[in-house]
């Protein structure tokens, strides 16, 4: 389940995957973490793979249940390649302070409300975020970050 649903037990509102992810982690990470994940970024450290393959896989069902189409993989990776603005920072680094699902879960929407908006900006339209499992080339990226 990725966003907000009935549990069936007491009717009260279940938090997606990627917000009980969230939640789990230590709260001094929580915004490093998630912006590792969201950044699709590769890594040669097995550690950190592991701990944050979960999460990328948890922000990738919340993106495509929120939009209806795959995660922008290629696009966010140029988005949010070092060294990001100080305003991208705190927009991940408010997680830091975060103590219920409820919040986060509403966080976790902006988020992904902000960085579409990022992407729309810089000229990667909706209607060309892949929908099937082709994956956008690195050089269609480059024109368009450019």
């Amino acid at each position: 389940m990725t966003h907000l649903g009935k549990c069936a037990a007491d009717a009260t509102n279940c938090p997606s995957e990627l917000a009980t992810r969230v939640l789990n982690l230590p709260p001094g990470r929580r915004g490093a973490a998630l912006q590792w994940a969201v950044s699709f970024r590769p890594d040669d450290n097995h550690d950190q793979l592991f701990a944050v393959g979960p999460i990328r896989a948890a922000f990738a069902d919340f993106w495509e249940t929120r939009f209806g189409q795959r995660v922008p993989v290629e696009g966010l990776r140029a988005l949010l390649e070092p060294p990001l603005p100080i305003a991208v920072g705190l927009v991940f680094n408010r997680f830091i302070l975060m103590r219920q699902d409820a919040e986060i879960e509403s966080a976790l929407g902006q988020l992904a409300d902000y960085l579409q908006a990022k992407l729309c900006e810089r000229g990667l339209r909706r209607s060309d975020w892949p929908n099937s499992a082709m994956p956008v080339s690195p050089d269609r990226i480059a024109k368009v970050v450019n």
